[in-house]
């Protein structure tokens, strides 16, 4: 009798390590060892087919080619009409069916659009490239077509809105919800399906909030050059393309002054400022305690962080007086302009007891290389000084220190470009002589010593080129052309191209390039990413679809 329950058990604890054996084998475990899994996820098929028409189900369904993240999934689907009610999804292995909780309107056309923010469990790999069907519920259905590309160093995830005109009005995106929406793929991509006919605005949007609005200065995005008409004659739109950018509506202010010895103050900006249109005649200090004005010497960059400044002072401050920094007419990059502003600092009697130090020189080339048809080297100081007593104290010699004419171009109060009024030889090597002793900071300071910078001609048969004709039937007679280097420290160079649409370019850094051109419509001579609200039409632009590999002596 005992054996007999022996025995039981035995057979019972066995029948219970087989199933936890079974259940094991069973599971979803990521393989270990091997190679890493770089396939991305692709959907293999959908339900309903593209285009049916009559679709009276509550639910549409997707199968995946591999088991992918749920959420990524949920918040990679955009249904077009949306639904109030939004819905519900129920997964089995790969397949995902999603419910309606609405009852989806009579006569209409849904488009469905799976974006590449899709990834799967194995190795995180994003969906390449957005997947569109549509369907409608009644027995026509909506064909209109719109396809394009964003051209972005990273585009994948970027949102395209369709916005329809209703009553003669486009809704403004910075309240309402698209009527269309889809993702651009990795390859910068996108597709919308299921347009019925009519008037639309579209617009490309890194919405990052993910609340399908364009929320100014926080989100980028792409204006088109023109409105988009699908019609029964013209259903399909093709060519629709963006170039991304941000807007900026707020001007600069300064975030912190900060004084450093009895002359310099060290400013940070909230943002970028335009240099060009910044010296020390936009700052003065105010001593609020002795009701008196200070003015500024100096503004120069030096070894300044980014978004930074320096500003030499003329007169010391009292340190126990209350001390104000103030700017005026300080534009931005975006031409935001902040017409006043103060800022309290506290003051320093610290002593300047260090000489202007030369930190950094700049040659076109690599390697202290010039263009011997336009050779120049800019140099930078980390102090502000008088630029006048450098003129006749800097000068370009061979090394055989005969002496080639040459000019000085002020950047700002510590630094210039030294540059070749004349043609030098290719393939030699020259210098140039700058004076120290000349170079005095507003304390007194300088170097009595002479700096010699050397540096050496490029081979003329180093250069590259390009040429070609812009097949197009725009009437624009402005079409710029740009050659983009997509290599670190390089040029890129733009031409207008001529009357019958020819460009050719000549001396061009050998690299690898994209070429593109636009039609320069306000001829500011650069491109006009155009805006959202108020709308704004970009400029029209055409990508050539490959990269040019150019090479010395083409």
């Amino acid at each position: 009798m005992e054996r007999n329950k022996i025995n039981k058990t035995i057979k019972i604890l066995l029948l219970f390590i087989a199933v936890l054996v079974v259940s094991k084998c069973a599971s979803q475990i990521a393989p270990t060892g091997g190679e890493a899994d770089k396939i991305p996820p692709i959907i293999e098929s959908v339900y309903p087919p593209n285009g049916t028409t009559n679709f009276a189900d509550d639910n549409f369904e997707i199968t995946f080619s591999e088991y992918v993240d749920k959420r990524s999934v949920k918040e990679a689907i955009f249904i077009s009409p949306s639904l109030e009610k939004g819905t519900k999804l129920d997964w089995s292995g790969t397949t995902l069916t999603v419910y309606f909780k609405d009852t989806l309107k009579a006569n209409t056309t849904y488009n469905i659009s799976i974006g590449t923010d899709v990834k799967d469990i194995n190795n995180n790999n994003n969906m390449t490239e957005s997947f569109n069907f549509a369907f409608s519920t009644g027995a026509k259905i909506d064909i209109g077509v719109v396809e394009g590309k964003v051209y972005d160093n990273n585009p994948s995830g970027i949102l395209v809105f369709a916005y329809k005109k209703i009553n003669d009005e486009f809704p403004n995106p910075i309240e309402d919800k698209p009527h269309n929406i889809t993702q651009v793929g990795k390859n910068g991509k996108y597709k919308l399906l299921g347009l019925n006919f009519g008037e639309y605005k579209i617009y490309a949007v890194r919405d990052d909030f993910k609340d399908y609005t364009y929320n100014i200065e926080e989100d980028e995005f792409g204006a088109p050059f023109k409105d988009v008409l699908l019609t029964e004659e013209d259903s399909v739109i093709l060519g629709v393309d963006f170039m991304m950018t941000r807007e900026d509506t707020t001007s600069a202010h300064v975030l912190s002054s900060t004084m450093t010895d009895k002359y310099h103050i060290q400013i940070e900006f909230s943002e970028f400022v335009d240099s060009s249109k910044l010296s020390s005649q936009n700052f003065y200090v105010f001593d609020s305690t002795a009701n008196k004005k200070i003015n500024s010497k100096y503004y120069y960059k030096g070894e300044a962080k980014p978004k930074h400044g320096f500003l030499v002072i003329e007169d010391s401050l009292n340190i126990e007086n209350e001390i104000y920094l103030f700017v005026e007419n300080i534009f931005d990059n975006y031409n935001n302009q902040l017409l006043k502003e103060a800022t309290k600092f506290t003051a320093s009697n610290r002593p300047d007891t260090t000489a202007p130090k030369l930190v950094k020189q700049i040659t076109e080339f690599d390697n202290s290389q010039v263009d011997f048809e336009n050779a120049y080297v800019e140099f930078i100081f980390n102090d502000g000084f008088e630029f006048d007593e450098l003129i006749g104290n800097v000068k370009i010699f061979d090394m055989k220190d005969n002496e080639f004419p040459s000019e000085l171009i002020k950047i700002d109060d510590a630094s210039f470009i030294v540059k070749s009024k004349i043609k030098l030889l290719d393939k030699s090597d020259f210098q140039i002589k700058i004076d120290l002793s000349r170079i005095k900071d507003l304390a007194g300071n300088f170097t009595d010593s002479t700096y010699t910078y050397k540096f050496s001609t490029i081979n003329s048969l180093q250069f590259s080129g390009a040429s070609g004709k812009i097949i197009s039937n725009h009437q624009s007679k402005n079409i710029l052309v740009v050659l983009k280097n997509i290599e670190t420290k390089k040029k890129d160079y733009i031409k207008k191209a001529s009357v019958n649409n020819e460009f050719k370019f000549e001396r061009v850094v050998p690299g690898k390039y994209l070429i593109w051109s636009f039609f320069d419509a306000d001829s500011n001579g650069k491109y006009s990413y155009g805006k959202i609200q108020p709308y704004e039409n970009s400029e029209k632009f055409i990508y050539y679809p490959d990269t040019l590999n150019l090479k010395a002596r083409w």
